[in-house]
């Protein structure tokens, strides 16, 4: 039958691979209709009757499938089940299905939601609210007759105590109170600094930095070290090539930097300057209508005189500072810089994090911005060239490095700054001047460090962190600074020469650099796994740049930096006593005891007579390794290079620390030998002596006698003349002027703009000139050839 009604459908088009329940409805509108033909014809219902049986047949077949599955349509409670007469053993469990497992999971976690939403909306609805709330954390209860309070209110007030106020915090007595006549120094009273607390590497840094003396140890070629440390061989070149190109990038973003900072203050400087002098011209043209313009303002000036010191307290605080202003601030001073470098490096200021708030920290990144745009279309404007940023070709990885540079500059312009009151207060004084303005105690004691020869001494705390600059510190020694001839005037913002392609870089930014590289990476992995030197880089101090650039201190070959250079983590785990971090504190707070007496000794507060002794520098034991007694270096984790020069920042455990401005003269000779036996304690016996006398002179530099106690009747004399020392340098000199002759770079040099400052005209003309040029200028100073040469001057400088 249902083969017949396919084929019947299949006649008419209507089969399209359906169901006969899908033609339901037309077959049984086909049963009901009557056929009804011509009157002669006899009507014909056989095939109507089949169909129908056929459907009837269908609609009895579907009950009895619902009827034996009622659940279906239904739902059906279960009967609870009897206890079986014959218990059967346990069957084992299967495991759940992971669709079972999955919902499982999802239905447990929307119940910790819902827990947690509801935990949340009753602590909203709760009067204990956050401490970080704006509202009251308890509602008070107050009772205000005792007489009628109620049980539940006698025992709050039963256990109601009052509260005790926090001990103010303890203030800090000046400097000039703390003098005291006792000889002896309170070690309590000295503070070391939070930066030497803790047993951590960057305390041990600080505490060797502040008891040995800093020095650079020129490594040498930057291929070579690692070549001779490590396994490398022929692929120490790539590895080379990739820090030199980083140098390059990032001391050509240093030049660029700080001619973005000239725009900013002195075309500030000038624009405001400008303003004035418009002002003034147009009210010495017709003074007349400018006070009938504002007879109101003449009026009230007294009154707005007395409510302006009181607003402008007010909104001191909600007020951001001025450009000059906000640049020489300790934190945010730095931002501004930082954007500066991403800007100069890469065209855009990375979007890390959420945008500030602060609206001085809003202001550094505006003001960095509108800098650089300004600086780009000056470019653009000159050259009629796209800007293109300094990273854009080399495409290094360059966000620590970029840290580290705008901490390194942001000091710089703080300590320029700092100086520059100094050094215009010193050239009024030498030409004379009558009106010289007086220095902040701050600024002349920097004047004083940078003119007379201070004290070997060590600062408790950052020089730069200290000094403090008044509102408008730039703007007051500009005026100061224009007073001076210009012949006479000072560097007034500091810069960096096409020359200087050293890069200062520490092992988190070499690391980063060098395992951010795809084709460098591979090759790093040869000398240790990224894991492990971070954990150098984070925990030992110096130990990720022996074990790239100096290796095994006894191996072959091993140069003489090599075989006397540790580090910080080797020493300190090898003489604790000595040089551990509480052993290391110890000492400094001796030495600045010594320094407290020396100055209260000196200025005559001190009842002793005899002058104070400094304690004794660290020395480590005896006896060690033979291989170990001869290590006086340790590194630090800083290095200088230009991708051909290495030089490390290390301490010298022979010399006590002292500032940089330090000035040791030369001892006398009679002073420290006054007699034979002096002599014979450092020389031993006399007889087996050598002397050589010195005698220093005008056209002869040096000359030297020297008497072999074995042929006391010889003498021998070596005179060094001064042209002899200076044929390296005129060699040199000669050897760069054919050079830049070849390169035509002395034509450039000599069509530079002078750096004067007497309008925003000539300085945007100059910066301008100036970053048209920079690419040709540095190619030239930034190529190997040229910093062979340069590096051949430097050894014959430190020879002599």
């Amino acid at each position: 039958m249902e083969a017949a009604i396919k084929e019947y459908l299949k006649e008419f088009g209507a089969d399209h691979g359906k169901t006969l329940e899908d033609y339901k409805h037309a077959l049984t509108a086909f049963v009901e209709f009557e056929e009804h033909g011509s009157p002669n014809a006899t009507p014909s219902s056989q095939i109507h009757d089949r169909v129908g049986q056929f459907l009837t047949m269908l609609d009895e077949h579907k009950k009895a499938v619902h009827s034996r599955n009622p659940q279906r349509r239904t739902q059906h409670i279960p009967e609870p089940p009897q206890p079986p007469e014959h218990p059967q053993p346990p069957q084992p469990s299967q495991p759940p299905s992971p669709r079972r497992k999955r919902r499982r999971r999802h239905r447990n976690r929307d119940r910790r939601r819902g827990r947690r939403r509801e935990r949340r909306a009753k602590w909203s609805r709760s009067k204990l609210k956050s401490p970080n709330t704006n509202g009251d954390r308890y509602s008070p209860h107050t009772v205000k007759d005792i007489s009628k309070a109620s049980k539940v209110q006698e025992v709050l007030l039963g256990n109601m105590s009052i509260a005790k106020p926090r001990a103010p915090k303890a203030q800090k007595a000046p400097m000039a109170s703390k003098k005291t006549s006792s000889t002896t120094a309170s070690t309590n009273e000295i503070k070391l600094g939070k930066d030497t607390e803790g047993d951590g590497a960057s305390p041990l840094k600080t505490l060797y930095e502040k008891t040995f003396q800093t020095t650079t140890l020129t490594l040498g070629c930057l291929t070579g070290c690692m070549r001779r440390a490590t396994e490398l061989g022929e692929n120490a070149k790539d590895v080379a090539d990739c820090l030199e190109t980083a140098a390059d990038v990032l001391t050509t973003t240093r030049t660029i930097t700080y001619w973005c900072l000239e725009h900013l203050v002195v075309g500030n400087l000038l624009k405001e300057a400008e303003r004035v002098q418009q002002a003034q011209h147009e009210l010495s043209l017709d003074p007349q209508t400018e006070a009938s313009e504002h007879p109101q303002a003449e009026a009230n000036s007294e009154q707005q005189a007395q409510n302006g010191s009181t607003q402008k307290a007010a909104s001191a605080d909600q007020q951001p500072g001025s450009p000059l202003d906000l640049l020489l601030d300790r934190q945010h001073g730095e931002t501004v810089i930082r954007n500066l470098i991403a800007l100069v490096l890469n065209g855009k200021i990375d979007g890390r994090g959420r945008k500030p708030t602060h609206p001085e920290a809003t202001q550094a990144r505006e003001l960095a911005q509108s800098v650089y745009e300004s600086m780009k279309k000056l470019y653009q404007d000159h050259t009629s060239q796209d800007w293109k940023p300094t990273n854009s070709t080399a495409k290094l990885p360059l966000s620590i490095p970029q840290g580290e540079l705008a901490r390194e500059m942001h000091t710089a312009i703080r300590t320029h700054f700092a100086r520059l009151p100094g050094v215009v207060v010193a050239k009024m004084e030498k030409l004379g001047f009558k009106d010289i303005p007086q220095l902040k105690p701050e600024l002349q004691r920097v004047a004083d460090d940078q003119k007379e020869e201070p004290e070997v001494i060590i600062d408790t705390e950052d020089k730069d962190k200290a000094i403090k600059f008044d509102k408008d510190h730039i703007k007051t020694w500009w005026d100061q600074f224009q007073k001076l001839p210009s012949s006479s005037r000072p560097i007034f913002c500091p810069s960096s020469g096409y020359g200087s392609a050293f890069a200062l870089l520490s092992e988190t930014a070499v690391i980063s650099i060098l395992w951010n590289v795809r084709q460098i990476k591979r090759i790093m992995e040869k000398v240790c796994s990224r894991e492990d030197a971070d954990d150098m880089a984070k925990h030992r101090y110096g130990e990720f740049f022996h074990t790239l650039f100096v290796g095994d201190p006894d191996m072959k070959g091993q140069t003489s930096y090599g075989r006397t250079t540790t580090t910080m983590n080797v020493v300190t785990e090898t003489s604790p006593e000595t040089h551990g971090h509480d052993a290391l504190r110890d000492y400094l707070l001796g030495f600045y005891g010594y320094l407290r007496q020396k100055k209260q000794w000196t200025s005559g507060d001190s009842t002793s007579s005899a002058p104070p002794v400094p304690p004794p520098l660290p020395k480590r034991p005896q006896p060690f390794d033979e291989g170990d007694q001869i290590r006086k270096y340790v590194m630090s984790n800083m290095i200088t290079t230009n991708g051909l020069q290495l030089h490390a920042v290390a301490y010298d455990l022979r010399k006590p620390h002292q500032t940089s401005n330090a000035r040791v003269g030369i001892q006398d000779i009679s002073k420290a030998f006054p007699d034979r036996d002096t002599i014979e304690e450092v020389f031993g016996e006399l007889s087996k002596t050598t002397v050589v006398g010195c005698d220093p002179g005008e056209m002869v530099t040096a000359a030297f006698c020297a008497v072999d106690p074995q042929t006391p009747k010889q003498v021998q004399n070596l005179s060094i003349k001064r042209a002899a020392l200076y044929a390296p340098v005129f060699a040199y000199r000669d050897e760069l002027g054919r050079r830049k002759e070849e390169a035509e770079i002395d034509e450039i040099e000599q069509a530079l703009p002078a750096r004067t400052y007497q309008s925003t005209k000539e300085l945007e003309e100059r910066l301008a000139g100036t970053l048209e040029s920079v690419e040709t200028l540095r190619n030239f100073y930034g190529s190997s050839d040229m910093k062979k040469l340069n590096w051949s001057v430097a050894l014959f400088a430190d020879h002599t």
